[in-house]
């Protein structure tokens, strides 16, 4: 009934019996062969197995290759496009449906990873197991014939076949596309002999190494026996059978060689019978060293060996007494997770699906039944492998044997794109619970817990979290919003300091993904953009100015989502006066917003003012002193206090009054915004104060001294961590000076500068550490001449540096990994806070009255832009407004 095979003494004792349920080659319900061959005829061909339901279709008929088209994501289109168009990818179609393509463009192959297989030999001289054999693999056939010694050639096609379906090695993309060619020649290979043959008029012979396995970088561990001969009829093994007792000592040594080497194990065998018609203690009664072997119960769970088990091919069969077989549960070595708990968390069992039409379960295949919990789906179907014996030999052919091995490369590909960090228990969770369970594959008690996919798998499973301690359950933040927004003075700082360095995220099943640091990064308004220098050119931000009897007003108006601007005065004083407004126009002024409003006046000698969403330093300095207004250059900021463009947008209120010889003034202000944010409602508002001491006419006259602190919400200069960065509020003080000196009656000389120092103090912990305190500076020069060119032309020159970090450091301890025991690996590095360059903006601006409107023209120049080394900018910009 069964076919014994003495193993070599040295490596096994013992005897391996194995049942036809699972057996592919020269198994009549084992999956290999679809139809029982005549007695001349090799064991593999490509017809119905009489496994499967009665009035079954051909599934895949000779010569109909079906095409696998890929799903293809924007972000890795070409990536997965090299891997799926790839001939051999598309002549396997059970990689396109686990969606294999998907782990391979995220660079999983399954190098570096070692896979065992127990089963009938490899032939270890086909091109297919070129460098994938592990040294040492024992039991498998070479072209010379060196066989085990009672492996037939035939038998010892399942386990190349199954080896191949694992680890074929994946060939460079040939000229051509690769095709199989169905033959009806009764000499389909010339170098193709006896047994070894595929079966004419039904194999197929197509090009070299028309296919590749799932795990095609993977190394192969086989284990080689000769397998058993079929029985007549299905016969559920009897526990009671003395050969089922030496079997368990030699499985028991078989498992004792695999466990250390490999991450999984492939076992496209089993007995017949389903696991529901045995219980427990029979069970450990039978298999006791079989249970021991695959429990490693010395061994922590993070390093088990997974058994991958193929369920059974008895659906449809029928036993002696022409009662069908009990298949509506996986067979008894699948299923034995169901009745022996110490084997659960590294076991699977692995049932077959079509890999055409609706990839419903196959018709031969058990069903998951009791197992349902270990149990999952894979393609069974039409399965393509080496031929052991043809050097360019392939076969297709059918049954969980082949579905086994699918889901063994699979857990290959993971060790791999995980770094090997996860433990083979969580491997197995995993696989688990990213299986297709949608549609027909909801169905538990069919297909387990679904169908492979392996683009699930290789993919974050829920939201992803950054841990910021050496504990995966400890402290975290949610990777989406964790970022490192750098403001302009720091220019490359960052990027410098984190160029090369990888960050480790983790998801809901603790899984590692893998990030490069500076892609946290995030800009902050990096300084007004070239689109809004030209809007500016020529504008005043302030609006449009009403005066009254001690009083000035101005206000400007943006209208809609696209921050379209105008001096509206008048619309601002409909708006106060809705009930002279007609109906279309309040729909109109409905769609307006207030951009900027200022109220400045004179009362008790004294001179006050108030702002809402206006730049605080349009009150101080060289535009306080009325010597420069914000429409000057193409940045209404120019020659503003740098610090204040820290807090720009809010609200300002303040006083000036005299004071000895000259002037003193002192204002409040509380905003969220720098240059090009209009809102910022995502973070605090900073709040600060500015003191100015202006001289008045005299040996200082011109000059104006000030001094100010200012508490940045949530940021430092501009800069700003969340979520796991941690959070930290900063304080700043500064100093600076600014200056002008009439040239004559058109030129004006101006000059400012200004220095500063923040400390930051973090609000939470984070991988930002240590902050050292922070120096800053900016600085500018300048030239206004007016009635240049024309009475009412004026011509501007700027030399300016924006404001710069000159000093500070931070400390940043990121998690670069995991360990299989679940401790997050940590490194960390000094990061330097000042930029490689120093930029420095040259503008030189015209305007005047032309054609009824006004004319402006600025050129504008940047050494070491973004305070990057080598970085340079140009532009020349050209605005004519004229009102109709």
């Amino acid at each position: 009934m069964n076919s014994f095979f003495n193993g070599r003494p040295d490596r096994v004792s013992g005897l391996l019996v194995v049942m036809a349920a699972l057996c592919i080659a020269g198994c009549s319900n084992g999956g290999s062969a679809r139809s029982e061959p005549p007695p001349d005829d090799p064991p593999m061909v490509v017809n119905p197995m009489p496994g499967g339901m009665p009035g079954d279709p051909d599934p895949m008929p000779p010569g109909s290759m079906p095409s696998v088209e890929p799903v293809l994501p924007t972000d890795s289109e070409d990536e997965l496009r090299r891997y799926a168009e790839h001939p051999e990818f598309r002549n396997q179609p059970a990689l396109g449906q686990v969606k294999a393509h998907y782990a391979y463009a995220r660079g999983a192959t399954g190098a570096g990873v070692t896979v065992g297989i127990v089963d009938s030999g490899v032939d270890a001289g086909h091109p297919e197991f070129e460098g994938r054999l592990h040294a040492d693999s024992y039991h498998t056939c070479d072209r010379d014939g060196d066989c085990p010694p009672s492996g037939k050639v035939e038998l010892q096609t399942h386990g190349t076949h199954v080896g191949g379906v694992i680890a074929a090695n994946r060939d460079a993309m040939p000229d051509g596309p690769a095709t199989l060619v169905p033959t009806d020649d009764p000499d389909p290979a010339p170098d193709c002999t006896g047994d070894s043959c595929a079966d004419p008029g039904s194999g197929f012979i197509g090009d070299p190494h028309p296919m590749h396995g799932v795990a095609f970088d993977a190394q192969l561990f086989s284990v080689g026996f000769g397998l058993g001969e079929p029985p007549d009829s299905y016969i559920p093994v009897d526990l009671d059978d003395p050969q089922v007792q030496a079997d368990d000592q030699t499985f028991t040594a078989a498992a004792g060689e695999m466990n250390p080497r490999v991450t999984a194990v492939n076992l496209s065998l089993g007995y017949a019978g389903s696991i529901e018609l045995y219980g427990e203690e029979e069970i450990r009664r039978a298999f006791p060293m079989t249970i021991a072997g695959i429990a490693q119960a010395d061994v922590p769970a993070a390093e088990r060996a997974i058994y991958v088990w193929a369920a059974g091919n008895a659906y449809g069969e029928s036993g002696p007494d022409g009662m069908p077989a009990d298949a509506d549960s996986v067979e008894l070595l699948a299923g034995l997770p169901a009745r022996i708990p110490e084997l659960r968390g590294h076991s699977l069992a692995v049932v077959a699906v079509n890999t055409d039409g609706e990839g419903e379960i196959a018709g031969f295949s058990n069903r998951c039944g009791i197992a349902r919990d270990f149990c999952l789906a894979a393609p069974g179907v039409y399965v393509w492998g080496p031929l052991s014996g043809d050097r360019d030999g392939y076969i297709a052919a059918d049954g969980t044997s082949l579905s086994a091995p699918i889901v063994t490369g699979g857990l290959a590909l993971l060790a791999q794109h995980y770094r090997n960090q996860l433990g083979n228990d969580e491997l197995v969770t995993r696989l688990l619970a990213t299986a297709n369970k949608e549609g027909i594959y909801a169905d538990a008690d069919i297909y387990g817990q679904g169908l492979l996919d392996l683009d699930a798998a290789t993919r974050p499973l829920g939201e992803t979290r950054i841990v910021t301690s050496g504990a995966l359950p400890g402290p975290a933040a949610l990777e989406s919003l964790s970022a490192l927004s750098s403001g302009p003075a720091f220019g490359d700082a960052l990027q410098r300091g984190l160029a090369g360095l990888e960050l480790a995220a983790f998801d809901e099943l603790d899984a590692p993904f893998f990030r490069p640091l500076d892609g946290y990064l995030r800009s902050t308004a990096p300084g007004a953009r070239l689109e809004d220098r030209l809007w500016a050119l020529g504008k005043d931000p302030r609006g449009a100015a009403w005066h009254g009897e001690g009083f000035e007003l101005r206000a400007r108006f943006d209208r809609g989502a696209a921050g379209w601007q105008g001096d509206l005065f008048p619309r601002f004083y409909q708006t106060l006066n809705n009930a002279r407004v007609t109906r279309p126009a309040a729909a109109r002024l409905r769609q307006d917003r207030i951009g900027s409003f200022s109220l400045s006046g004179r009362a008790g000698g004294k001179d006050l003012f108030v702002g809402f969403r206006t730049h605080p330093g349009w009150r101080f300095g060289l535009h306080g002193a009325g010597l420069i207004a914000p429409d000057t250059f193409t940045d209404d900021a120019a020659f503003a206090n740098p610090f204040l463009a820290l807090s720009r947008n809010g609200t300002v209120a303040g006083f000036s009054t005299p004071m000895g010889r000259g002037a003193l003034r002192l204002a409040a202000f509380h905003g969220a915004a720098q240059y090009g944010e209009r809102r910022d409602p995502d973070t605090g508002r900073s709040a600060g104060a500015l003191l100015e001491y202006r001289f008045a006419p005299g040996a200082y006259s011109g000059v104006a001294l000030q001094a100010g602190w200012l508490r940045e919400a949530e940021r430092l200069a501009g800069s700003r961590p969340s979520g796991a960065f941690g959070e930290l509020d900063a304080s700043a003080g500064f100093l600076g000076f600014a200056a002008h000196r009439r040239l004559g009656a058109r030129w004006t000389a101006l000059i400012s500068a200004h220095g500063g120092l923040s400390r930051a103090g973090a609000q939470s912990q984070g991988l930002l550490h240590d902050l050292s305190p922070l120096w800053t500076s900016a600085f500018g020069v300048g030239l206004v001449g007016e009635g240049i060119g024309h009475a009412r032309g004026r011509l501007a020159l700027r030399v300016s540096q924006p404001l710069r970090v000159e000093a500070g450091a931070a400390r940043l301890r990121w998690p670069t990994g995991r360990s299989r025991d679940r401790r997050a690996l940590l490194e960390e590095t000094r990061l330097a806070l000042t930029p490689s360059g120093r930029q420095l903006d040259l503008e030189l601006g015209w305007s005047r009255p032309w054609q009824g409107g006004h004319a402006y023209l600025a050129a504008l120049g940047s050494r070491d832009a973004g305070h990057v080394r080598g970085a340079g900018d140009f532009a020349l910009l050209l605005r004519y407004r004229r009102g109709f």
